[in-house]
């Protein structure tokens, strides 16, 4: 009892083991999103799909062989944070490639990392999220089990809506940990 009051006044958080060793990279990461920003979700709009397919028709003009995926909660047709998350298949053999390719359409990446490149960019009120990504990495991996089981299983896409329903209007950090909780529960860690 003393403890946790004295780690509060410090701003220590409180650490979630579980989430620390199933998801160590996240877990830690999720310490860097604002406490003090609210998370806004919105309906789910159909107008997100034609964004996306846009966006899909673009990185086919880029290359036709790349493999792209819509994914996340607008792929779903559930309430989300008015977001498209596009994941596109690539060798990291190949991201000095595609990277001056993707800028030409998009921008400069905001992040370039061994594993992936990441592009945000902001199409017809969307926040668009396009990340040129290692489909061996444990990033892509466990995003696309997480991803496919919510998608596949109809009771998990329900507890799924009722998990960010209940998490509206909490901050970004606590969603995205809670967030985390749930797929690693989805995909079995």
């Amino acid at each position: 009892m003393i403890l946790s009051s004295i780690l509060e006044k410090l701003s220590i958080p409180k650490i979630n083991f579980k989430l620390l060793l199933q998801t160590p990279k996240n877990y830690l990461y999720s310490f860097t999103l604002p406490k003090d920003k609210k998370v806004e979700l919105s309906s789910y709009n159909p107008q997100a799909k034609k964004v996306a397919d846009e966006i899909l028709g673009i990185i086919k003009n880029i290359n036709p062989l790349l493999v792209a995926h819509f994914i996340g909660s607008a792929s779903l047709g559930i309430p989300g944070q008015n977001d498209i998350d596009i994941f596109v298949e690539s060798n990291p053999s190949l991201f000095e490639t595609y990277i001056p390719m993707f800028t030409s359409y998009f921008t400069a990446p905001k992040k370039i990392r061994p594993e992936f490149v990441l592009w945000d960019i902001k199409k017809n009120n969307y926040e668009v999220e396009i990340v040129l990504i290692d489909p061996k990495s444990n990033k892509y991996i466990e995003q696309m089990k997480g991803y496919l089981a919510i998608k596949n299983d109809p009771k998990l896409r329900a507890e799924y809506i009722e998990l960010k329903k209940s998490l509206a209007n909490s901050s970004v950090q606590e969603y995205a940990q809670k967030k985390m909780e749930f797929f690693n529960k989805a995909i079995g860690l």
